[in-house]
C-alpha cells in the first residue's frame, strides 16, 4: 500500500522523462541484483533449514556471505569502469554515467539487504523480513518525496532515495539478527560438500532471474533503443509506461510475496522426511 501511494505521488511530481529514468533504473538494480550473485541468496530459502538442523548453519552463512561479496564487489567494479557503456545500454546516451555511479552504489547495498532478507526468510523469520520491508518502504518513501517534492533532483534523487533505504533497513536488519541465538556448529562443512549441493540449485534459480527480469525489462528497453526518437523523449515514453503498470504490479507483488513465504516451510517438512506433507501444500 506504502509502495502504491508512492508511485502515484512520484508520476505526479516527476517529468515523464525523469520517471523513465528511474523505472530504468529500478529494472537494472531488480536484474542485476540476483543475477550478480549467481543466484545464492534465492537458494536460501531451500538449503537454510537444512544446514541448520544438521548443525552446520554458522558455516554455511559465512561461507555464502564472503562469495556473495567478492561477486557483488567484482560486478559493482564493472560499473563503475564502465559507467560510459552501461548508460547507453540502459538510457539511450552515454551522458547519464553520474546515474550508473549512483547506481552501483545502490547495487551494493541492495545486495546486502537481499542476502540479509533472505536468510531471515529461510530462518522462518517472516515477521521479522517484513518489518525490514516496512522499514526499507517507509523511509523510501520519505526521503524520495522529500528529495524530489523539495530538490530538483529528479530521477537520481529517486535513487540515492531507495540506497539510503536499503542501508537503514539493513542495519535494522542486524541489529534483530544479533539479537537472535543461533545454535553453535557441532559439525563442520567443507567447502567441497557445500558448493556442489548449494550450486546447482543456485544456478536454477539464477537462470529463472534471468529470464523473469529480462521480460520485465525488454518492452522498456525497445522503447529506449527502437523508438527512432532521442534519449528523453523515449525515456518519456517508459515513464508514460510506468504510470500504466502501478496498479496491476500491485497485485503481482501479493502473489511473489506468498511464493517467497511457503518456500522455506515446505523445504522444513521435506527435510524432516515428510513428503507427503509438502505435496499436500
Amino acid at each position: 500500500g506504502i509502495g502504491f501511494v508512492r508511485g502515484v505521488l512520484l508520476c505526479r511530481w516527476l517529468e515523464p522523462s525523469e520517471l523513465g529514468q528511474w523505472d530504468m533504473a529500478l529494472g537494472f538494480l531488480e536484474l542485476a541484483a540476483p543475477v550478480a550473485v549467481l543466484g545464492i541468496p534465492g537458494s536460501f530459502g531451500r538449503y537454510v533449514q537444512r544446514y541448520l538442523l544438521s548443525g552446520q548453519f554458522r558455516s554455511f552463512l559465512r561461507q555464502t556471505m564472503v562469495v556473495t561479496a567478492l561477486l557483488a564487489s567484482a560486478s559493482i567494479a564493472v560499473l563503475v569502469l564502465q559507467a560510459g557503456t552501461v548508460s547507453d545500454w540502459l538510457f539511450g546516451t552515454r551522458d547519464k554515467s553520474g546515474t550508473v555511479l549512483l547506481l552501483a552504489g545502490g547495487l551494493g547495498l541492495l545486495v546486502a539487504y537481499y542476502f540479509q532478507n533472505t536468510v531471515l526468510t529461510g530462518l522462518l523469520q517472516n515477521r521479522v523480513s517484513y518489518r525490514l520491508e516496512l522499514i526499507q518502504s517507509l523511509t523510501f518513501t520519505g526521503l524520495a518525496l522529500l528529495l524530489v517534492g523539495l530538490t530538483d533532483s529528479g530521477a537520481c534523487g529517486v535513487i540515492i532515495a531507495y540506497a539510503a533505504a536499503c542501508g537503514v533497513a539493513l542495519l535494522a536488519g542486524l541489529v534483530c539478527f544479533r539479537e537472535s541465538h543461533q545454535p553453535l556448529d557441532h559439525v563442520p562443512l567443507s567447502a567441497r560438500s557445500l558448493w556442489p549441493t548449494l550450486l546447482p540449485f543456485a544456478l536454477w534459480v539464477w537462470g529463472t532471474n534471468w529470464l523473469a527480469n529480462l521480460f520485465e525489462l525488454t518492452d522498456r528497453y525497445m522503447l529506449v533503443h527502437f523508438s527512432g526518437l532521442a534519449s528523453d523523449e523515449a525515456l518519456g515514453l517508459v515513464g508514460n509506461y510506468h504510470s500504466a503498470r502501478i496498479v496491476p504490479l500491485l497485485l503481482v507483488s501479493v502473489t511473489a510475496s506468498l511464493g517467497t513465504i511457503l518456500t522455506p516451510y515446505l523445504s522444513r517438512d521435506w527435510e524432516a522426511g515428510h513428503r507427503e506433507a509438502v505435496s499436500l501444500k
